[in-house]
């Protein structure tokens, strides 16, 4: 019992079945679906993003890891004893920070220092990837395996869960 006073519009592969009791006062239009060839395109895409993606986290990952161990264990030392107030300053400052950064970039004299800002958040965020990856995998394979693991596992692990649940939509 629909009563549409315009043109309809839908994308699909398949013809729509309309009720006979609607009322469409316009013209309805079938869009075929997009090429199946253009899905594989965007599937290939989608993987090579996925693959650039890791490279960087892992080639960024290692130089912290190879240049400053220290802070790394310091961060899984800080996870294993206070892991939610970490989250919970995390969260505050995933969301919080955007809202600091507009309103300094509002006032005139704030501009520098909300660009500062957004750059240091930005790279906040990445290298938070790579540590909270890093950690993640850790301890998911020294779980499984019962043991102590290389370093590198852990990361390559992590960044792939990290990254593998970036991709759903």
């Amino acid at each position: 019992d629909a009563d549409i006073g315009g043109r309809v519009r839908y994308t699909s592969d398949n013809q729509v079945w309309i009720s006979r009791s609607a009322r469409i006062k316009g013209k309805v239009t079938h869009i075929p679906a997009a090429n199946r060839n253009n899905n594989a395109a965007n599937r290939t895409f989608s993987l090579v993003s996925f693959l650039v993606g890791l490279a960087w986290l892992l080639i960024v990952g290692v130089l912290l890891m190879a240049t400053v161990p220290s802070l790394t264990k310091e961060f899984t030392a800080t996870m294993d004893k206070k892991i939610w107030p970490s989250l919970g300053i995390g969260f505050l400052l995933l969301f919080f920070a955007p809202f600091v950064i507009i309103l300094l970039f509002i006032t005139i004299i704030g501009i520098p220092i909300s660009l500062i800002a957004l750059f240091c958040y930005l790279l906040g965020l990445f290298l938070a990837k790579i540590y909270i990856g890093y950690y993640v995998g850790n301890k998911i394979l020294s779980d499984l395996l019962n043991r102590d693991i290389p370093w590198f596992w852990g990361l390559l692990i992590g960044e792939i869960l990290i990254l593998s649940l970036s991709l759903i939509p």
